[in-house]
């Protein structure tokens, strides 16, 4: 069973950083983030961005809810949706060598969920998704995965919850002056509009 198979991977640390195998676990950490967000920092843009990003999580958890129990969803993700993840999907690990395509950099790798795969691909910045390119990328997994339609259909109503997730992922780094540098700090303010735009046009 499920609680098994997550306590062995536990033992052995087989589990990704951070990952998400419910509702609950994406939301707890997107949480976690928000209350380090609100210790680290008082400028007024950080205040506007977390309160709108609070009204917009309480917003679409309901919805995620209510499209969960009439669809008869579990709120912990069916065994079936385990696979192992790399984490950091970004085309910054992508390399082209010889006609073949190389994944690199597995230091978050680990068991994780296929929906948090899905949705991270979509969000991740260094990814630079449009509507077009998400279809594509289904599509893609559908045909080469061989993705059933349930999945893709959850992957969607879990959609919103991941992009909160990765405002906070952009921002806190930013909070706790991690990162120092001007041009950074900038682009990754320019990642966040982009997420924001996605999250509030889904």
């Amino acid at each position: 069973n499920s609680k098994k198979i997550k306590d062995t991977c536990f033992q052995k640390k087989l589990f990704a950083k951070e990952p998400c195998f419910s509702v609950k676990d994406v939301v707890c950490q997107i949480k976690s983030r928000h209350e380090n967000a609100t210790l680290y920092n008082q400028k007024k843009w950080v205040k506007i961005i977390l309160s709108n990003l609070e009204k917009k999580l309480n917003l679409e958890l309901k919805k995620i809810k209510k499209i969960f129990k009439k669809k008869n969803w579990p709120l912990s993700f069916d065994l079936e949706s385990y696979i192992y993840n790399h984490n950091d999907l970004g085309l910054q690990n992508i390399i082209l060598k010889d006609n073949k395509y190389y994944l690199i950099d597995f230091e978050y790798s680990g068991i994780d969920s296929i929906y948090k795969l899905i949705n991270d691909f979509k969000l991740h910045p260094a990814n630079k998704m449009n509507k077009a390119k998400e279809k594509i990328w289904e599509l893609n997994l559908k045909k080469n995965i061989k993705l059933s339609k349930k999945t893709i259909e959850i992957s969607k109503t879990l959609y919103p919850l991941f992009a909160i997730r990765w405002i906070y992922v952009i921002l806190n780094p930013i909070l706790i002056k991690k990162i120092k540098n001007l041009k950074e700090i900038s682009k990754r303010k320019e990642n966040i509009d982009l997420l924001l735009y996605k999250l509030f046009n889904y």
